[in-house]
């Protein structure tokens, strides 16, 4: 008499927390067959083993391995080779989570910088918000110190440059530059000029850098950091036809505050084209390095 423990499948089912379908289905596909069955309408039955069996299939299944894969292993029974491929697929978890996390820090970065846009426009009493859409002026100078931060970077001289449309091809070449080397941008595109103060609005030609800074940076050429200095600092509202105005008003607050343009200016894009159609949305802040003048 065989006094071995055994299951019917419905115990089995409940002892495992796994649906009777699914036992049918393992089965069907050779994965846990019965140990034997019984009456006409061959009734399953499984031993202790098959029990131990059902959930080392339940453990692989949550570690994300296919059907095809476990029966693989079940039926070979080999402890190495099981060793080996929880450890691979470990490996390819960790990487997924990695990937997640970098998603995440994007995100999350993207949604501060719609906030800060959003709620500098928002800041704005009536009458400044129609001037600053009405001739793209503000009224404010800040003088901060830029912190250093990593950035990606591509330098180009363009011709035939027009500052008042986005060069959408430096801007997404600069996006995909960082996605190539895993970077994780983290903060708004910004465009710095190479040329002499104003030049970019007189010039077709433009010593044009586009930066975006990052995450993880790496040890490569296209890697720098930015920042580190004192700057005098304002915000355009606005399409960029009037983003001159903005430069042309800080400029005159530094030279009338006994200050001196102490590097090249840059434009920092808080609210883009890559972010809404509507031009009045646009959150531009302009940064020139200064220093006091001798």
């Amino acid at each position: 008499m065989d006094t071995r423990k055994t299951y019917s499948i419905g115990n089995l089912s409940l002892l495992c927390s796994v649906p009777i379908k699914t036992l049918h289905y393992y089965d069907e596909i050779g994965l846990l067959i019965p140990a034997y069955r019984s009456g006409p309408g061959g009734y399953r039955y499984y031993d202790e083993k098959q029990a131990h069996t059902l959930l080392k299939i339940k453990r692989l299944k949550m570690l994300g391995f296919s059907l095809k894969e476990i029966t693989e292993l079940v039926h070979s029974d080999n402890t190495e080779l099981l060793e080996q491929c929880v450890s691979r697929r470990l490996d390819e978890m960790a990487d997924k989570i990695r990937q997640m996390q970098d998603r995440y820090t994007e995100g999350q970065h993207f949604l501060d910088r719609l906030r800060q846009g959003n709620s500098i426009i928002g800041s704005l009493d009536e009458e400044l918000a129609s001037l600053l859409r009405a001739d793209g002026a503000g009224e404010e100078i800040i003088l901060e110190d830029v912190p250093e931060v990593n950035i990606v970077f591509t330098r180009k001289m363009l011709t035939n440059y027009q500052n008042e449309k986005v060069n959408i091809a430096r801007w997404a070449e600069i996006l995909n530059l960082a996605e190539t080397h895993r970077a994780v941008p983290v903060g708004a595109i910004h465009i710095t000029y190479h040329n002499n103060v104003l030049a970019q609005f007189f010039m077709q030609e433009c010593d044009y850098e586009v930066h975006v800074q990052v995450a993880h940076p790496k040890a490569l050429p296209e890697f720098k950091s930015y920042g580190g200095f004192l700057a005098a600092t304002t915000y355009h509202v606005g399409g960029y036809n009037t983003i001159i105005d903005a430069h042309l008003r800080t400029m005159r607050w530094v030279y009338e505050n006994d200050y001196q343009v102490a590097g090249n200016v840059t434009e920092e894009f808080i609210i883009s084209p890559l972010d809404t159609t509507d031009e009045s949305k646009y959150l531009t802040r302009i940064i020139i390095p200064i220093d006091k003048k001798d």
